[in-house]
């Protein structure tokens, strides 16, 4: 796989009759091709999501994500 830009990369959650939650606020991130990456952190900071939208299973609600410099 070749390289990975997030560019402030944003996902919001919003259920009916609660507030938003913010899973991703403005990340931005570079990884270039053949680089390895370890995302670590608590329960429910966005580590799951974060590799849901780069997989594309996910839209984001603003920002951008480029791989090999094709959004």
């Amino acid at each position: 796989m070749g390289s990975i830009q997030l560019g402030n990369v944003t996902r919001i959650y919003a259920h009916s009759g609660r507030d938003q939650v913010k899973a991703l606020d403005s990340l931005n991130l570079e990884i270039a091709a053949g680089e390895m990456l370890v995302i670590v952190g608590p329960s429910a900071s966005g580590k799951t999501t974060l590799l849901r939208v780069i997989a594309g299973l996910e839209q984001v609600t603003g920002g951008t994500i480029q791989i090999d410099g094709r959004l």
